[in-house]
């Protein structure tokens, strides 16, 4: 894919997610959607994506906040 067609996936994606996040959505499945429009839009296996990628993040942050409050 080209670059413009990936940048402007990337910022689609971003106003998504601040306007679902500003209408009260919840921000896990928001993000979530979010990925969804990076991946298909920069040409990225969408399991790929989600699995390693955005999960990996998730567990990185819950580890990091173990123990915390």
């Amino acid at each position: 894919m080209s670059f413009a067609i990936g940048l402007g996936g990337i910022i689609v994606a971003l106003v998504f997610l601040t306007a679902a996040v500003y209408k009260g959505w919840s921000i896990l499945y928001s993000s979530i959607i979010s990925v969804i429009i990076i991946a298909l839009t920069n040409g990225l296996n969408l399991y790929t994506a989600l699995t390693e990628n955005y999960v990996n993040i998730i567990r990185a942050e819950k580890g990091a906040n173990h123990g915390k409050r």
